[in-house]
């Protein structure tokens, strides 16, 4: 078994999927704790997911937090999100799991108040 396992989160656009926008990434550090972290382009101020440069940022938040930082994750992510946890707590066998706080959602409200990721 790895130390980590990654998974690419999708978009989603008005005809399907858009493709791969996302990346999260769990690493079980030493201490035998499971910590999430990840990465999301920017679609709409024209930015492209790489997968390379995901996972490069995604590891490096990994080192952020092991630093003490605020570990957070984009808002739009939060269904990838809580099927990746799912999949680290079988992986790894562990309910012990950093899961990342959530942004503050950007999207527009809809008449019920809710927001439309939810």
């Amino acid at each position: 078994m790895n130390d980590n396992i990654h998974q690419f989160a999708h978009g989603k656009g008005s005809r399907g999927s858009k493709g791969h926008v996302g990346v999260l990434l769990a690493v079980r550090q030493k201490d035998g704790k499971v910590v999430i972290t990840g990465s999301k382009a920017n679609l709409s101020h024209g930015d492209r997911f790489n997968k390379e440069d995901g996972l490069e940022l995604a590891w490096n938040r990994q080192a952020t937090v092991r630093e003490g930082r605020k570990n957070k994750i984009a808002h739009s992510m939060k269904g990838d999100l809580n099927r990746f946890v799912d999949r680290c707590s079988r992986y790894f066998k562990t309910k012990d799991i950093e899961v990342p706080e959530l942004s503050k959602c950007e999207s527009k409200v809809i008449q019920e108040k809710t927001c439309i990721h939810c």
